[in-house]
C-alpha cells in the first residue's frame, strides 16, 4: 500500500486485521519508515515492511530480496493497486502466487504524463491480477469502461468495511455543548461535510450552497467543514469573495474517535464530490443516523437509497442539492426517518464483518486448488 495519512492508520490496520483474521500478513507500504504507523501495525500482529517512495530504488531492492530469500505467500493482496508500485505483479509472476488487486479509488493524477502513464499501468493490472475488488459497482463500471472491459468473473464489489462499535449517534448534551463552542445560535440548521478538501471533492460548491439556503424559513444555515489539505486557504477565500464566512466553521482535521459528535451535530450530511469510489464519510454519518444527500457518482448510489434514507442528486446540479438539503432541513419527520433507514442499511451491508466474511470468501476461492 501507499503512504497513510494520520487519520487512516487505525481504520486500515483494522480492516486488514479483519480481512485476513487467522493469517500472518506482511504489509509492505511503499513510503520512507514511520514509527507511528510501525507501532500501530506491530501492536496489531502485522509486520510491517517499508519500501520506500514509488517506483525508486528501494522497490527494486525489496523485489530481489524476497527472490532470493525465496520468501512464499500463499496470496498477495494490493491495497491501493494502480499508482503505488508494480513490485507485487511482478512478484507474482515469477512466483505463481495469485494476486488481488483492490482499486481503493479513481486513478486521477493532475499531471497528464502522469495520467496516461497511470491508465497504461492500471490496464495492466486488469490483466495480470487474478482477482479485482472494487468499492462499489458505479467505480467498477467506471475503471472496467475506460478500458474496454465488461464486468467478468475475476471483478468483484467489496465495500470498505466500517467499524459499527465506533459511530453511533452522541447525547444530545455533547451535540448543544459543541455548537455552543462553535457559536452555532440554538435555532440554526447545521449541515456538515467531511472531507479531505481538494478540486475533486468541489468545496467551492459547497460553499455555493450554504450561501443560497441563507436564510431558510427566518433561520440562519452554517457550514460545519471537517478536514484539511493544502488546497483549504483558497476554499476559504472563495468562501470570503462570495460572503459565507460567518456561516461556516473550517474545523480542520478530526480524529476518528471524535467523528461520531460531528456527525450527530449535522442536521444533514452533504458531498458535492465529482468522483467517489465509496465515500465513506456517507456511511459513518448513517451511523450516526445522520440523513445525506450527495451528487450521484461511485459508490453513492451504493449507500444512499433514494428518497428512502437520503437523496441522489444529478452530478453538478447544486440548485437541485440545495431544495433537497433544503427539504429535509425543514422536515424534522423526513430526516429522522432517513437517518434512521440509513444506519439499518449500513448496519446490514458494510460492517466490518459482513466485509470479512465476502473476504473470506474470495480468498478461499483462489487458494482452494
Amino acid at each position: 500500500m501507499g503512504p497513510l495519512s494520520p487519520n487512516n492508520i487505525p481504520a486500515t490496520v483494522e480492516r486488514i486485521s479483519s480481512y485476513f483474521s487467522g493469517q500472518t500478513v506482511v504489509n509492505a507500504i511503499f513510503s520512507s519508515y514511520n514509527e507511528s504507523v510501525a507501532s500501530e501495525f506491530r501492536e496489531n500482529g502485522i509486520e510491517p515492511v517499508f519500501v520506500g517512495d514509488a517506483m525508486g530504488a528501494g522497490q527494486a531492492k525489496f523485489l530481489l530480496k524476497l527472490l532470493v530469500s525465496r520468501r512464499s505467500y500463499d496470496l498477495i493482496h494490493v491495497f491501493g493497486g494502480i499508482v503505488h508500485t508494480p513490485v507485487p505483479q511482478l512478484l507474482s509472476s515469477m512466483t505463481g502466487d495469485p494476486v488481488v488487486t483492490r482499486f481503493n479509488g479513481y486513478n486521477n493524477p493532475s499531471d497528464k504524463f502522469f495520467l496516461v502513464s497511470a491508465k497504461l499501468f492500471e490496464n495492466e493490472l486488469l490483466k495480470r491480477s487474478d482477482a479485482m475488488v472494487f468499492n462499489s459497482y458505479y467505480q467498477m463500471f467506471d475503471i472496467l469502461r475506460e478500458h474496454g472491459r465488461t464486468p467478468g468473473q475475476k471483478h468483484h464489489v467489496i465495500a470498505p468495511g466500517i467499524d459499527k462499535s465506533a459511530f453511533a449517534p452522541a447525547f444530545k448534551d455533547e451535540v448543544d455543548s459543541l455548537r455552543e463552542s462553535l457559536g452555532i445560535p440554538s435555532d440554526a440548521f447545521v449541515i456538515g461535510t467531511c472531507q479531505t478538501p481538494r478540486p475533486v471533492k468541489q468545496p467551492r460548491k459547497a460553499l455555493d450552497i450554504v450561501s443560497k439556503l441563507n436564510p431558510l424559513e427566518g433561520r440562519d444555515v452554517h457550514l460545519v467543514f471537517v478536514g484539511d489539505s493544502d488546497h483549504l486557504p483558497k476554499y476559504k477565500r472563495y468562501g470570503d469573495d462570495i460572503g459565507v464566512t460567518e456561516n461556516v466553521h473550517w474545523v480542520g482535521r478530526q480524529p476518528n474517535s471524535e467523528l461520531s459528535l460531528w456527525y450527530s451535530m449535522f442536521d444533514v450530511t452533504f458531498l458535492t464530490s465529482s468522483a467517489e469510489s465509496f465515500g465513506m464519510c456517507i456511511s459513518e454519518s448513517y451511523l450516526c443516523e445522520t440523513p445525506c444527500v450527495a451528487f450521484m457518482v461511485g459508490g453513492m448510489a451504493d449507500q444512499i437509497q433514494h428518497g428512502e434514507t437520503g437523496w441522489l442528486v444529478r452530478p453538478d446540479d447544486t440548485d437541485r442539492m440545495t431544495d433537497r438539503i433544503a427539504d429535509l432541513l425543514t422536515n424534522d419527520h423526513q430526516r429522522r426517518t432517513f437517518g434512521e433507514n440509513g444506519r439499518e442499511y449500513v448496519l446490514d451491508r458494510f460492517t466490518l464483518s459482513e466485509v470479512a466474511d465476502q473476504y473470506r470468501s474470495l480468498t478461499n476461492s483462489l487458494l482452494t486448488p
